[in-house]
């Protein structure tokens, strides 16, 4: 019962984590680079994240497909 509470917020908590990740990095954005441009610090900052996602993916799919 425990578990399936448990599986119920995972969706939950990896929105809280993401989006303190992302939070952070537009509030260094802001703070360093963007001081006026708070939209921007947040559209840069989406775009970072995904550009991280799919290096990562280029990363890891063709290592797995070799190893298969």
């Amino acid at each position: 019962m425990i578990g399936s509470v448990i599986d119920i917020f995972k969706p939950f908590i990896y929105g809280i984590g993401l989006a303190y990740l992302i939070d952070t990095l537009v509030r260094w954005l802001h703070k360093t680079w963007l001081k006026n441009h708070r939209g921007l610090a947040i559209l840069l900052s989406y775009m970072i994240f995904i550009a991280v996602i799919v290096l990562l993916f280029f990363a890891i799919i063709p290592q797995s497909i070799q190893s298969i």
